[in-house]
């Protein structure tokens, strides 16, 4: 066991915990470690479609808002890489989520506090400071960070089928299923639903597509200038000072600045529905949208 004790020791390493340990590096004196039991990094591994978009400006990389001189940002990434001109030129309407996969781990591979293969197996507090242990060592920090991201839910009617042919979202690249001539049911009305709709859609023979909702109908995010002032460090401060059952109720009125499906997502779904229906006229291929309440 060390006596050394850091500044902070974070489980997981996805990007909020990669997001810190990127701006505590330029710290003089900060030390800290981020312990994720993967053996290296993914961010969402079954879903990095090869179409979907980032739902926010690039900007809103692990560091920039915070630190636009790092030279962990996304701009140091494409010029690193030899990319910077070129991406400019191509002028996407957004981020390829492929691309900026390239750039998590690219700043992965830079910050020496983060240690992959260790699985968290204990935490306690004692002494005045965070004990926690994985199978090869113990670390010890003033403040504990805990950012492990979420767990896949699947609703209890589901799970006695859960197989090849019946699985989460997340898994959908992992399980590759050949649905040629199938018919696809996707459940699930946000943004991973949709992306995969529209990829089956876009890159698949399956027999049929049908997308279920419980939402009313499906949702946009809300992208809007006084909806984004809403992740501004001025109204962060403002929510945490607020009661907790204010909070409650102001999270689920603002749920769709976040948890919408991008519009040009919803766009090319339709889209693809009407070509199926109206010029191809194939409606048994077509993506039918149903919603339950």
């Amino acid at each position: 066991m060390s006596d050394h004790i850091l500044d902070y020791a974070a489980v997981g390493v996805g990007p909020a915990n990669m997001s810190l340990a990127a701006l505590a590096h330029r710290i003089d004196g900060l030390q800290g470690a981020c312990l994720e039991r993967r053996e290296s990094f993914s961010w969402h591994p079954g879903l990095l479609l090869p179409e979907a978009t980032l739902q926010v400006s690039l900007l809103k990389d692990l560091v920039t808002l915070v630190d636009p001189t790092s030279p962990f940002s996304f701009l140091s990434f494409l010029s690193a890489t030899g990319r910077l001109y070129r991406f400019l030129a191509a002028d996407f309407p957004a981020v390829l989520r492929t691309e900026f996969n390239q750039y998590l781990q690219w700043v992965a591979g830079q910050l020496p506090n983060l240690t992959f293969g260790a699985e968290v197996r204990s935490v306690d507090f004692h002494d005045g400071a965070f004990h926690v242990r994985t199978d090869e060592s113990e670390v010890t920090a003033r403040h504990l960070v805990l950012g492990t991201g979420l767990t896949a839910s699947v609703p209890e009617p589901f799970r006695p089928f859960l197989g090849p042919t019946v699985f989460h979202s997340g898994e959908f690249l992992l399980r590759a299923p050949d649905v040629a001539g199938r018919r696809v049911v996707v459940v699930g009305g946000g943004q991973s639903g949709a992306e995969i709709v529209r990829h089956l859609a876009t890159n698949s023979s399956a027999h049929s597509i049908t997308w279920a909702s419980r939402r009313q109908s499906f949702l946009p995010m809300d992208d809007s200038p006084f909806a984004n002032d809403l992740y501004s460090p001025e109204y962060v401060r403002h929510f945490h000072g607020l009661p907790t059952d204010r909070k409650a109720r102001l999270l689920e009125r603002q749920k769709y600045t976040s948890d919408g499906i991008d519009l040009q997502v919803l766009q090319d779904i339709y889209r693809l529905s009407y070509r199926d229906e109206f010029i191809e006229n194939t409606p048994a291929d077509c993506a039918s949208c149903r919603t339950a309440r």
